[in-house]
């Protein structure tokens, strides 16, 4: 029998704070609602002047986004120059590397010559430039 007072008294507890907790929120409820009151007494004066803000709000907003898009325009246009001027650089530092290789090697192969052997490969490099086989590197 004692056991069962104990069980009880424990259930009436867990009742006693569950419902403390539906008082408070119905107090919060009611509350909100005689807040709420309040806040709908305006005037026509009012929502008319709230439609006209919200008018010339919707006018620059508008006007914002053609901005926006024709910034986005320019910064694609802008991105797509980038593009095309990194692809001219990466070529023109390929060249360039490619001439230093080449002048080396021009450089190495005329010490090793006589002048004699100079002029000649001088004049076959030009016969052939002239004729069209030979490449312009």
């Amino acid at each position: 029998m004692i056991k069962l007072m104990n069980i009880n008294q424990k259930t009436n507890m867990k009742l006693d704070k569950k419902s403390w907790v539906i008082i408070f929120l119905g107090i919060c409820v009611i509350i909100s609602f005689m807040m709420n009151q309040k806040n709908k007494n305006i005037d026509g004066s009012d929502i008319k002047s709230l439609h006209d803000s919200n008018s010339v709000l919707n006018k620059t907003n508008d006007s914002l986004k053609r901005v926006v898009e024709l910034l986005n325009n320019k910064i694609d246009s802008t991105m797509v120059l980038i593009n095309e001027n990194t692809i001219e650089l990466k070529e023109s530092k390929e060249k360039i590397e490619r001439f230093k290789n080449e002048k080396s090697k021009i450089i190495n192969l005329t010490r090793n010559m006589s002048p004699n052997d100079i002029s000649n490969a001088f004049t076959v490099y030009l016969d052939k430039r002239t004729k069209g086989d030979g490449s312009n590197r």
